[in-house]
């Protein structure tokens, strides 16, 4: 009897070493899992946090060169505006009144024009020298067609007393 007991405390010692054995191997499986788990959170978070950096850095450089690209526009375009205030206002130099800007300006308005003539000219040049409709056209030819406007607009107040 005392051999069958031995023999079951030890088949009951097996068992035990063997179901905490299994338990061990669960806990370490577990830990392996939770590991796993927080590693692909952490790379997740990481890649994350590198697009991020990625795309930060991308809206960065782009203002920067839009800066950059605007500045380069301002000062191209202050250069023009010299170079145009010069030539229109020589082309205009002699002219004291609004039809004869108008013809220096292209428009063919005869000498002895009423003031509805002209008036119909100056309609015309409106629609041709207007910032909205020239807004497609190279910088120099925008430019241009900004001053003519300004003085067509100067040249009008004058006629009319304003």
């Amino acid at each position: 009897m005392r051999k069958r007991r031995v023999k079951h405390d030890l088949l009951a010692k097996k068992e035990l070493a063997r179901k905490e054995e299994e338990e061990q191997k669960q806990r370490e499986l577990q830990e392996d899992r939770e590991r796993a788990k927080k590693d692909r959170s952490s790379r997740r978070k990481e890649n994350l946090d590198q697009r991020t950096r990625e795309r930060q850095e991308k809206r960065v450089k782009e203002l920067r060169e839009g800066l950059t690209r605007v500045q380069e526009e301002a000062a191209e375009k202050e250069r023009i505006q010299k170079e145009v205030d010069i030539t229109v206002r020589e082309r205009i130099w002699g002219c004291n009144d609004l039809a004869s800007v108008l013809r220096q300006f292209g428009f063919s308005v005869p000498p002895s024009a009423t003031s509805k003539e002209i008036l119909n000219f100056l309609k015309k040049a409106h629609f041709k020298f207007h910032p909205d409709k020239t807004i497609n056209f190279p910088l120099y030819e925008r430019i241009e067609a900004e001053e003519k406007m300004k003085i067509i607009q100067n040249m009008t107040k004058l006629e009319n007393g304003d």
